[in-house]
């Protein structure tokens, strides 16, 4: 899906979750092999078909886990947990300054090393 192209799967597991047929991809029935034939044969046939089913995939996949959205997500997550341990140590939290150490030159893989 994030790579913008039509999808086929069987409606197993998690799948129908994230792909909804005939609007972002095509599901089909698992063990039917007959009916993943015509799903194929649909988008071989039809790439007008496969072009928007393959837009509306791309679509969802950047709306729905974008880095940014997932951060989000995680820091919403994370607040309460945060708010609520300031707030019982009655230490005001600051918030965490990144700090890139410098890396050392030449440094050697110890996985290649012989």
């Amino acid at each position: 899906m994030a790579t913008g192209s039509p999808v086929v799967s069987t409606a197993v597991s998690g799948i129908p979750e994230l792909v909804e047929s005939e609007h972002d991809g095509l599901l089909v029935p698992p063990s039917n092999p007959r009916a993943l034939a015509e799903a194929l044969d649909r988008l071989l046939s039809d790439p007008g078909l496969g072009e928007r089913l393959a837009r509306a995939a791309r679509a969802k996949i950047e709306e729905s886990f974008s880095v940014d959205r997932g951060a989000a997500r995680l820091v919403a997550l994370f607040e309460p947990a945060r708010t609520s341990a300031s707030s019982e140590s009655g230490f005001e939290t600051v918030p965490r300054v990144e700090r890139s150490a410098p890396r050392p030159e030449n440094r050697e893989n110890p996985v290649s090393a012989h």
